[in-house]
């Protein structure tokens, strides 16, 4: 009977401060039940009823059980509340017991039975939220909320209420999929130490009044905010063009909400550092305009279609994004752009808007600027044939958009890549299969052909048409491998969609360049020739 409770819930968890020994993350309160043993955990087997529900027995416990319990109960660092379930049948444990184990261990020691918490998080649970008195506790500095059904709605609102005042400290709030309901938003800002806030897929946006609120976070430093449904938004622009609609004029409506409250700033977002946005362009334009951090590290837009032209939406979130990167030119660390690609073959499709070299050469201009993403537009010039010749010697990873119909990067022009980002880990751009090789001698390139650049990751993209047509000779394929392998001796994997028509050729130089990597180390452990001669 007793191992029915050694499940493999139980794991190590380390405390973010490495101060302290190591915590257990559990997803289950039975490990801590099981503790008081057999004697006083069971179910009861003789009635079919209650068969699955464990429960505390009556009578007096002793003193070293319920030290034991308190010791187990210290050690737990991360919980995951869930429904139970056993391998064979669905368990449960006694509503009753739960709170009479809160009264046992509360008798022994003073304050919470879970002292040592730091991560709750809560998915998908229903009848198990009757436990979540236990977790108000001090030390808790992460929630993380999905996947609640409707009717227990107001099982975590009271929670969050009562969590405010007895975890001041809060740092992280994560709201998963699932409706989010309005009441809820009151109870996130009584966290007034919290740093980060994540809202993935589950609120429906309706004003810009809502970001205002958001601003007012005065620690936060990171905001994850995907609103990808919310389609009935109303914007600043739409409430300063129809005030008799939508309420008012925005600017009046900004020094009323910030006269209003005693001690209310004008500014928000003062500290934010990390920014990931997934919205339509009117949620994005007008959170950008609200934050006034001077040390934004990270920003992350990701564009949702809809009604009108998407062209047009594309090129003003372009330029928005233009805008943001000149605003923090002098902190952007990680920047990243994801727009909805123009799938019809359409004329429209072919004049869909392009990234120019200069818009390139913008996006490049933060001088601590270590990682640029860029997706759903294609280019209209030859990557790096126009870019100046200034070395970003920062920057590890370089994902340019691939897209069909976009100009492709020639072989040659991998030299000029590996010398303008000497510290470039991953690449991403289409590659012409067709373009000219760089040829090298048969006895060895040469120590100014040779470099020792750090690259590991290059996904070359889609084909283009040309090149599913020509005729690739073996010899063609060892002559690109040599040339990847001559400028980057680093090469881990090549990266190419197993759709793409190209997949095969580009597998075949992958398995090339890692033949010449493996004879370059086989040359390093050969014996000198002098060995073997013979007198």
């Amino acid at each position: 009977m007793q191992s029915f409770f050694v499940t493999d819930s139980e794991k190590n968890f380390i405390a973010p401060n490495n101060s302290k020994p190591k915590l257990l993350a559990v997803d289950s309160l039975f490990p801590l039940f099981s503790q008081f043993g057999q004697g006083y955990f069971s179910t009861d087997f003789f009635n079919k009823a209650l068969v699955s529900v464990y429960f505390l027995r009556g009578g007096n416990i002793k003193g070293d059980v319920i030290k034991k319990v308190l010791s187990y109960a210290e050690n737990i660092g991360q919980f995951t509340l869930k429904e139970d379930a056993g391998s064979e049948r669905p368990k449960s444990i006694d509503p009753g017991s739960i709170v009479r184990l809160a009264y046992i261990c509360g008798q022994e020691k003073r304050g919470p039975l879970l002292s040592s918490l730091q991560t709750l998080k809560i998915d998908g649970a229903t009848t198990t939220l009757c436990q979540l008195p236990l977790f108000l506790t001090p030390s808790l500095r992460s929630v993380e909320i999905s996947n609640v059904q409707k009717p227990f709605h107001e099982n975590i609102l009271v929670f969050l209420s009562s969590l405010a005042d007895e975890a001041p400290l809060l740092t992280h709030l994560s709201f998963g999929s699932g409706c989010t309901p309005a009441d809820w938003l009151p109870t996130w800002f009584k966290f007034g130490k919290l740093r980060h806030l994540d809202i993935t897929d589950c609120m429906d946006l309706q004003s810009c009044d809502v970001l205002q609120t958001l601003g007012t976070l005065m620690e936060l430093e990171s905001l994850k905010l995907d609103v990808k449904w919310s389609t009935q938004y109303v914007g600043r622009s739409d409430r300063r063009m129809n005030p008799a609609i939508f309420g008012g004029d925005m600017k009046k409506d900004d020094a009323a909400s910030t006269t209003s409250k005693p001690g209310f700033l004008t500014s928000w977002f003062i500290n934010l550092k990390t920014l990931s946005v997934t919205s339509q362009l009117k949620i994005m334009d007008d959170l950008l305009s609200l934050i006034d951090s001077k040390n934004m590290q990270s920003i992350s837009l990701d564009l949702i279609p809809e009604q009108g032209s998407l062209a047009d939406k594309v090129i003003s979130s372009l330029e928005l994004f233009k805008q943001s990167t000149g605003k923090w030119a002098n902190t952007l660390v990680n920047i990243s752009l994801q727009l909805p690609e123009e799938k019809k073959k359409t004329a429209a499709a072919a004049a869909f808007p392009k990234l120019s070299s200069e818009d390139l050469e913008i996006l490049l201009k933060p001088q601590n600027l270590e990682k640029l993403d860029i997706s759903g537009i294609g280019l209209n010039f030859t990557p790096f044939d126009s870019l100046s010749s200034k070395k970003l010697t920062k920057l590890k990873e370089l994902h340019l958009p691939l897209h069909k119909g976009s100009s492709y990067l020639t072989f040659e022009s991998l030299r000029r890549v590996a010398e303008t980002f000497p510290r470039l880990i991953s690449f991403r751009c289409g590659i012409d299969l067709c373009s000219h090789v760089p040829q090298y001698s048969n006895t060895s390139a040469g120590n100014s052909n040779l470099l020792a650049h750090p690259l590991e990751i290059l996904h070359v993209g889609k084909s283009n048409a040309v090149s599913n047509a020509f005729a690739m000779e073996e010899q063609r394929l060892l002559d690109i491998a040599r040339h990847l392998n001559i400028l980057f001796p680093n090469l881990k994997r090549i990266e190419v969609s197993k759709d793409e028509s190209d997949f095969c050729r580009w597998e075949s130089i992958d398995r090339m360049v890692k033949l010449c990597q493996s004879t370059r180390l086989d040359e390093t452990c050969r014996p000198p020739s002098s060995q073997f001669c013979t007198i």
